[in-house]
């Protein structure tokens, strides 16, 4: 049913696309990312030198 009303609806699209790019930006700032994949790197390390 949402689908539907999704499709027919595009000030629905728009608002739904606005909010999405909003938290992309907000969630995955450059800071945020790369801290994550030291984390990432750190733990793959600690585990071949166990």
């Amino acid at each position: 049913k949402f689908a539907i009303e999704f499709l027919k609806d595009e000030n629905l699209r728009k608002e739904l696309g606005k909010n999405a790019r909003k938290r992309v930006f907000e969630e995955f700032t450059l800071d945020k990312v790369a801290a994550e994949t030291v984390g990432i790197y750190k733990q793959v390390v600690g585990i071949t030198e166990s």
